[in-house]
């Protein structure tokens, strides 16, 4: 997933880290689904160059 990412993201997936912080924020912390989407995002970010960071940093900092 994370070089699908990579070549992809954000062009074909511009909502990726929106959808994953998400679901994370979203499920009990000891569902699975809540550390599956904290690995993919790992996976992922590990292919992030520089101009996706761009849209990834937005979505992890947010300002409550």
């Amino acid at each position: 997933m994370g070089e699908i990412a990579e070549n992809d993201f954000p062009e074909k997936w511009p909502n990726l880290v929106t959808n994953l912080l998400h679901l994370f924020e979203n499920s009990n912390p000891t569902a699975p689904t809540a550390g599956s989407s904290m690995k993919c995002l790992l996976v992922v970010s590990e292919h992030f160059n520089d101009a996706q960071v761009q849209f990834v940093f937005p979505n992890l900092v947010r300002v409550n």
